[in-house]
């Protein structure tokens, strides 16, 4: 667990280590040890901090996502994703739109006749 987070976190809400484990209900001297990086906390104490302070425990961990590729080649490829502009859905028909706007948009970079 990245220490210098749990430390921000912590500071963020006004309140010192003790403060903080006797919220979450640990000892004392494991809080002490999560924000001196001498203990891992298990995942039940890694998952009670990130419920705490309402953030994920990648973030915590410092694990950045890895950025997948979504082909939109034929604008179909949204299953199991929502796409929002002002809070609402874009449709199929919008996103394929867009997909056209890029297209043209590219094609006349390629050929210079873009501004």
């Amino acid at each position: 667990m990245n220490k210098e987070k749990l430390k921000q976190l912590r500071e963020s809400r006004g309140l010192t280590s003790e403060e903080l484990a006797k919220e979450l209900r640990f000892a004392k001297s494991i809080m002490w040890s999560y924000e001196l990086g001498k203990k891992e906390p298990s995942i039940l104490h890694l998952k009670k901090i990130a419920s705490y302070f309402n953030v994920s425990t990648d973030y915590l961990l410092d694990h950045h996502a890895k950025q997948l590729p979504i082909n939109l080649e034929n604008g179909n490829d949204m299953s199991g994703y929502s796409f929002l502009i002002d809070d609402e859905p874009i449709s199929n028909e919008e996103m394929n739109e867009a997909i056209a706007f890029i297209r043209a948009k590219r094609m006349m970079r390629s050929v210079g006749m873009e501004n």
